[in-house]
């Protein structure tokens, strides 16, 4: 499916629906802003060591994968994306 991530002040926030867990430095990385913290990133900083990071776009980019998860898409059963797969459109201001 299609997702538009979010960045606020030049760091990985969320997804319009999902947030996002980043491969990248050989482990999986929070990023550390976020919208809205939810369920699904609550459990998985709760359960697993994963690092909380601010994520810019460019290490976005040169990440190995990325999923999106949520309550209804848990970690453990997301399939991972390719970043240099995503399309980066630039940025929109409202």
């Amino acid at each position: 499916f299609n997702e538009i991530l979010l960045v606020k002040n030049d760091m990985i926030t969320d997804s319009t629906y999902c947030n996002l867990i980043v491969y990248a430095k050989d482990n999986w990385i929070i990023p550390q802003t976020c919208l809205l913290n939810g369920v699904e990133r609550t459990r998985i900083i709760s359960e697993y060591n994963f690092a909380i990071e601010p994520i810019t776009i460019d290490e976005f980019l040169s990440a190995k994968e990325y999923k999106l998860i949520n309550a209804m898409r848990p970690f453990e059963g997301v399939e991972a994306r390719k970043p240099h797969e995503t399309i980066y459109l630039g940025e929109f201001f409202l």
